[in-house]
């Protein structure tokens, strides 16, 4: 049986890398100067945000 822990764990620790990734990519685009890539990290950013943030809304109790 999985428990209430490991539910909320594994969703926010994939979203989480995944911001973490993003957070990389940014800083590398940054620092190469190439404006659209920086912009697409910032969209890919938010959307992985939002997302998280759309998980602890939808389960606030756990």
């Amino acid at each position: 049986m999985i428990s209430t822990t490991n539910k909320i764990t594994a969703p926010c620790m994939s979203t989480g890398m995944a911001i973490k990734m993003q957070l990389e990519l940014l800083r590398l685009n940054s620092i190469s100067g190439s404006e659209g890539a920086i912009l697409s990290s910032v969209a890919k950013l938010g959307k992985d945000i939002k997302m998280q943030l759309e998980f602890f809304r939808l389960h606030p109790e756990d």
